[in-house]
């Protein structure tokens, strides 16, 4: 009950149907059929949820329900700029990066799961892609430290300088994707730019691209003043893993507002894509 009525893409549960579905979707990319005849489940999923649908010959598709009783298929192949998906799961975060419905996405996943290489991959390839745009990346996180309830202690240096011990995941992932020279003089021109989440409320973006990590250490409030200050042109993943949370543990993160909100998940600008692999290596696994 509690995964029909979630938007996470449910790709452990198949959904049984006639090979001629699967064959519809692959050569229209698209059905318009009564959900209550695909879907194994109660309730009607949320706008932008993922599904498996398989036939009695095992033939399969991923499909996303656009709601209204559309499905979409989703392209098993997808890739952003050589960047490959490794499994179903993230399949579906690249089909909500890449669909411009999705201004919204919730991810939620352990380390080494993908979340942070797969929306940067997204992110920079959107910069790169027209050069003539006036959009541009914003990455943030929560300045916490691990196993502290805690905002960083006043230290010598700029606010850069300060903020800068908080960026190694952006920058090791961005370092993989693009040569390090592209990135300085993208940071040089501005196009991409460090913000604590602290200190963004009384700003506005518009053309912005967001990247919220850690967001298990946000509070509802801060992730809220963060997403009200996005205007036109702008898309926003809020991500991180709910298993590492190192602020209160009593008290919801801004994340997992996110996942159980009835309103968040039935809007048809969101989406929430749960990821359980970790591809980082069999240390971090066990």
């Amino acid at each position: 009950l509690s995964l029909a009525w979630s938007k996470v893409n449910i790709l452990k549960l198949r959904n049984l149907v006639d090979q001629e579905i699967i064959e519809t979707l692959f050569n229209s990319k698209q059905l318009i059929q009564d959900w209550t005849e695909i879907l194994e489940s109660e309730h009607e999923p949320y706008p932008n949820s993922y599904h498996i649908l398989t036939s009695n010959t095992n033939a399969s598709a991923i499909v996303k329900y656009i709601g209204e009783d559309i499905f979409t298929l989703v392209d098993p192949k997808l890739e952003i700029d050589n960047v490959r998906p490794k499994d179903f799961e993230q399949t579906c975060l690249v089909d909500s990066l890449l669909d411009p419905r999705i201004k919204i996405i919730a991810c939620k996943g352990p380390a080494g799961g993908g979340k942070t290489f797969l929306s940067l991959a997204w992110a920079l390839t959107e910069l790169v892609k027209d050069k003539r745009s006036n959009k541009k990346l914003v990455l943030t996180k929560p300045t916490l430290i691990v196993g502290s309830s805690k905002f960083f202690a006043a230290v010598p240096g700029s606010l850069d300088e300060k903020y800068s011990i908080f960026l190694d995941s952006y920058e090791i992932a961005m370092n993989k994707i693009l040569q390090k020279t592209y990135i300085d003089t993208m940071k040089a021109k501005g196009q991409i730019v460090f913000k604590p989440i602290e200190f963004c409320r009384g700003i506005s973006y518009e053309d912005t691209l967001l990247i919220v990590d850690e967001s298990q250490n946000t509070t509802w409030s801060s992730l809220k003043t963060m997403l009200t200050r996005l205007g036109t042109g702008c898309k926003v993943i809020v991500m991180g893993d709910t298993s590492q949370k190192d602020g209160s543990k009593d008290d919801k993160s801004g994340l997992e507002v996110l996942l159980s909100s009835h309103e968040f998940n039935s809007s048809n600008l969101t989406s929430t894509i749960i990821l359980t692999n970790d591809y980082r290596g069999e240390i971090s696994r066990l």
